[in-house]
């Protein structure tokens, strides 16, 4: 597996954050109502959300989440920088292993 390690030990979806949610062909635009803002998102991000939602977890129980394949590297450099943008979005937050 060739996943980076330059990220927070878990991820999670913020509690307490309702989002809004329609589809658009290949794009899905989700209005979180806590923060008024919109954003507009790929099928991964959304299907990134929905994961952690559930329980918080690693980058690697991300990707047999997801069932990404770790050794694509486009992939193992592509998703870490979804993460980060999805917290800087303030829809996901790093916790404590």
């Amino acid at each position: 597996m060739t996943i980076p390690l330059a990220n927070p030990g878990r991820w999670v979806a913020r509690d307490g954050e309702p989002w809004l949610l329609e589809r658009f062909g290949e794009s899905h635009i989700l209005f979180n109502t806590a923060s008024n803002d919109t954003h507009v998102l790929n099928a991964l991000a959304i299907a990134t959300l929905e994961a952690l939602r559930g329980a918080p977890a690693t980058l690697a129980e991300l990707f047999d989440r997801l069932d990404l394949d770790s050794d694509d590297a486009e992939v193992a450099q592509a998703y870490p920088r979804l993460l980060r943008e999805l917290d800087l979005l303030g829809l996901i937050q790093p916790v404590d292993a």
